[in-house]
C-alpha cells in the first residue's frame, strides 16, 4: 500500500477531554461578517443519527506533502497509515464548528472546523458530508452539499487538540430565480469523512427547497485561521 502523505496541522495544547453528547446552540447571520461560529460533540451512539442519505456523505482518499516537526513524523505516519482501518477520526471524537470566511460573487463562504478533542490521535482526508437543516437539527433543506473537483484532497492528521477545515459555500438563494423555494435554516448537519454520524452546527442561511444546487463543499486541508482573527491556533 502505497504510505499516505500530509500536511501538519499546528501543534496545540494537548488536554484530555471525554466527548459527550453536547449541543452549544448559537445564532448566526446568512452574512458571514455577523455569524457566529457555533459548537457541537457528536453522539457516542453506535447508530447514526440523521443519517439517512449517510451514504452520499462519504470521504475520498487524498495526498498532500510532507511538513512539520520531524520529532512528531513517526506518530503521524502512524496515523495517517491507518486512516483505512481505524485511524480515521470519528465524530464523537471531533468538536466542529462553522466560523464565516469571505463572501464573492453571489456566494457566502464558511469554514467546518474539526478539532480533536480526543485523547489519541486521529486522521482525516477527503469531503465531509454537509447539508442545512431546519427545525433544530430537522429536515434537511434541499440538496446535500456537492463536491468542488479538481482540488487535491490531503489527508491530515491531528494531534490532541489540533484542528483541520473544510470550506463551505452557500450560493445566493435569489439567484435561482423560480427555481428555488428560499426556506431559513437553523443549522447545519455535518458528517466527518467516512463517518455515518452526523454533528449538528447551529447557522442561520438559506436554502432553496427541492433539487437546486446551492451549497460546495472542498476537501478537508489543514486549519489556516483567518487573518486577523484572536485565537489563531
Amino acid at each position: 500500500m502505497k504510505p499516505l502523505h500530509f500536511r501538519s496541522a499546528r501543534t496545540l495544547g494537548v488536554a484530555s477531554l471525554s466527548v459527550v453528547a453536547l449541543s452549544l446552540a448559537a445564532c448566526g447571520a446568512n452574512d458571514p461578517s455577523n455569524d457566529q461560529g457555533s459548537t457541537v460533540y457528536g453522539s457516542d451512539s453506535s447508530q447514526p443519527s440523521n443519517a439517512a442519505n449517510a451514504s452520499d456523505h462519504l470521504g475520498a482518499d487524498g495526498s498532500g506533502t510532507q511538513s512539520g516537526d520531524p520529532s512528531q513524523q513517526n506518530s503521524k505516519q502512524k496515523a495517517l497509515a491507518s486512516a483505512d482501518s481505524n485511524g480515521l477520526c470519528k465524530t464523537n471524537q471531533l468538536e466542529v464548528t462553522v466560523t464565516p470566511e469571505q463572501g464573492a460573487a453571489g456566494t457566502s463562504y464558511y469554514n467546518i472546523v474539526f478539532e480533536n478533542r480526543s485523547n489519541r490521535e486521529c486522521a482525516l482526508k477527503g469531503f465531509p458530508g454537509v447539508s442545512l437543516v431546519k427545525d433544530n437539527n430537522g429536515s434537511q433543506i434541499g440538496r446535500s452539499a456537492q463536491r468542488e473537483e479538481g482540488i487535491p484532497a490531503e489527508a491530515v492528521a491531528l494531534r490532541p487538540d489540533e484542528k483541520a477545515m473544510a470550506s463551505l459555500g452557500i450560493t445566493r438563494a435569489e439567484l435561482h430565480g423560480d427555481a428555488c423555494t428560499p426556506v431559513q435554516s437553523t443549522g447545519v448537519r455535518v458528517y466527518p469523512p467516512e463517518e455515518t454520524l452526523a454533528a449538528y452546527v447551529p447557522l442561520k442561511a438559506t436554502g432553496c427547497e427541492g433539487n437546486v444546487e446551492t451549497l460546495k463543499i472542498r476537501p478537508v486541508q489543514p486549519y489556516k485561521p483567518a487573518p486577523g482573527t484572536a485565537n489563531a491556533r
